[in-house]
């Protein structure tokens, strides 16, 4: 499987839709916490991976200890925080982060291991497009692999992205309804003691309360921002994984059956 893909931003739709909506970036004076949606997903990216987020504004710092999903008719899902404030109480919900009470928000903290270093930005774009790349080139040959092409094309393809200790994440296989031969593939496989992970989450089987994951990308966490080394590449029905010897294992076939995410929290 090439690693090389096109530097282009993959957005996700459920974050598509908060683009500037909120704010005021004609404004060349507007501070970008009154209206840089990306803050949402940098926040989701850590709280997945079960990381507090510590945000400092220009007078107080506080605590996001997690986020829900609120859903909305005729608009796309909301995401609202939870935090500890020292100053109000724990558990505080924040509805809206643009005009929050201590709105806006300056920075960003996150506390993480030592061996995490490549952002998750970098990895969601690549992970995303490598998984359209696979289902695009698969999809005449196996059907079932149009699923995640579908999803894209209907606008219910969200990416979910959180960081785990490689072990962590083989353990929790099974219990996920993961496939017992790409189990196996996984387990065999030599990961980097941490890893990047990129769900493909179809929306509508999240909102049904079904099993919504349909494909991941793995990465190695120790990897360079400028090319992040993919170490395992699954859609519906097909796999890649990465061997040290270089005899990569492609094509692995596998049930194209959906499954629960990886991540701390709800899908």
């Amino acid at each position: 499987m090439p690693r090389a893909v096109p530097r282009r931003l993959w957005t996700t739709p459920e974050i598509a839709g908060f683009e500037y909506k909120f704010g005021r970036r004609d404004d060349p004076r507007a501070h970008p916490g009154r209206w840089d949606y990306r803050i949402i997903a940098i926040c989701c990216r850590y709280l997945n991976s079960g990381y507090p987020v510590l945000i400092g504004t220009g007078d107080h710092a506080f605590v996001i200890c997690g986020y829900r999903r609120v859903r909305r008719a005729n608009e796309p899902d909301w995401i609202e925080f939870i935090r500890n404030d020292d100053q109000a109480g724990p558990y505080i919900q924040i509805g809206e982060i643009f005009s929050d009470t201590y709105a806006p928000w300056e920075c960003i903290m996150v506390p993480l291991p030592a061996r995490l270093l490549l952002p998750p930005e970098p990895v969601e774009r690549v992970g995303g497009l490598l998984m359209q790349r696979l289902a695009a080139g698969a999809s005449n040959s196996l059907p079932e692999a149009g699923a995640l092409l579908a999803a894209i094309k209907k606008g219910t393809l969200a990416l979910k992205t959180y960081a785990a200790p490689a072990n962590d994440f083989k353990a929790s296989l099974a219990a996920r309804n993961f496939d017992s031969a790409l189990v196996r593939e996984y387990r065999l496989a030599r990961f980097s003691r941490y890893i990047w992970v990129v769900e493909a989450v179809d929306r509508d089987l999240r909102a049904s309360n079904l099993p919504p994951v349909l494909g991941e990308a793995i990465f190695d966490s120790t990897s360079s921002e400028h090319d992040p080394n993919l170490l395992a590449l699954h859609i519906p029905g097909v796999a890649w994984v990465h061997r040290v010897s270089g005899q990569h294992r492609f094509p692995i076939r596998c049930n194209p059956a959906p499954y629960a995410s990886g991540g701390v929290g709800p899908p």
